[in-house]
Parts: structure tokens; C-alpha cells; sequence
């Protein structure tokens, strides 16, 4: 493993080569901000319960959540990028950031199972093998724009946090309420 690799990141293809002689076995992570990717981290529950918000037939998994969303907005589940399927069966959705990476974080904007990678973010390559199984791609070997609504969805939203700020009539427990209900 590569110590610190925030630091050592590199798109160099002489030291990927060195690196992959010294590591044969090794797995292979992506540092996504400076690939220049959004991965979009559709997640199985591995025994969570559903939370009430996603308790609708049909969603068993986060690419049921992104697919319910698509049809929501008026579009189709994006099925033009590159997919990575994970040993825990969910699938990773790489899109090209476009110059325009994005906070990363896990189940945005209260996506149920609905990962993002992206600034500072890192994510297992194709090929990489666990004690579970092989991340495997999908048909698609191009990787598309990030689509509008895509990003729509999983930038993680500020202005819940910039009105509760800036009215400073609650107390603590109705701030809380209050973001609660916006989620």
C-alpha cells in the first residue's frame, strides 16, 4: 500500500509502472480530483434498513435511488459511462468532472446509499480484487460528462445551512428540527 497517498497521487506513467513492479499484487486506487472524475458510488445495504424517506416498491439500492431520481427529473438512468460492478454487488458510475469537481461525501442530500468521490476522494480501480470479489467493468469503456441533473442532485446543498446562519431565531433543538425537515 501507498503510504499517504494524497501526497504521492500521480498521473506519471513511469512511476504508476515502477509502483505496479514493486506492488504486483497490489490493488489499484484512483485519486478522482486529480483524474479529473465524479464517481457516483451506488451502494447495496449490507443488512441497513431503508429509511422511511426510501420505503417505496422498487428500491432496494442506491442505483434504485439514482434511477427513482432520474425518472423524478425527467431522465433516464445514466447508462452511457463507464460502470465499475463492486464485489458487494453495487456499481460505480465514473463521469468526467468537466473542470468542475464536487465535495464528496456519502449519501448526499440524503440519498440513501448514494455515494459521491470526487475532491480529495479516491476509489478502487477495475480489476482490484478483494477477499469478496473482483471489481468488474461494464460494456462502457467511455466516460461521460457528469449530466447536469446528476450533479444537481448530489452537490451537497448549503443554502439549509446559510438560512438557519443567518435568521438566528432558533434555539438549538428547532435548528435541528428545521434542517431535519428540509432533508
Amino acid at each position: 500500500m501507498v503510504g499517504e497517498w494524497q501526497k504521492k497521487a500521480t498521473k506519471d506513467p513511469i512511476q504508476c509502472h515502477q509502483w505496479a513492479e514493486q506492488h504486483p499484487n497490489a490493488n489499484i486506487g484512483i485519486a478522482t480530483e486529480l483524474s479529473g472524475i465524479v464517481v457516483v458510488d451506488c451502494d447495496t445495504p449490507k443488512g441497513k434498513p431503508r429509511p422511511t424517506k426510501w420505503q417505496i416498491d422498487g428500491i432496494n439500492d442506491g442505483a434504485d435511488v439514482l434511477a427513482y431520481c432520474a425518472e423524478q427529473v425527467g431522465e433516464s438512468f445514466p447508462t452511457n459511462t463507464l460502470a465499475v460492478w463492486t464485489p458487494s454487488k453495487g456499481v460505480h458510475l465514473y463521469f468526467r468532472d468537466e473542470g468542475k469537481p464536487i465535495k464528496q461525501g456519502a449519501q448526499v442530500n440524503g440519498l440513501w446509499l448514494v455515494d459521491t468521490r470526487s475532491i480529495g476522494g479516491n476509489i478502487v480501480a477495475p480489476t482490484s480484487v478483494l477477499s469478496n470479489g473482483t471489481y468488474q467493468m461494464g460494456d462502457v469503456r467511455e466516460i461521460a460528462p457528469l449530466p447536469n441533473w446528476v450533479r444537481e442532485l448530489i452537490s451537497p446543498r448549503v443554502e439549509v445551512f446559510e438560512r438557519v446562519i443567518t435568521t438566528r431565531q432558533a434555539s438549538y433543538p428547532a435548528t435541528i428540527e428545521s434542517i431535519e425537515k428540509q432533508l
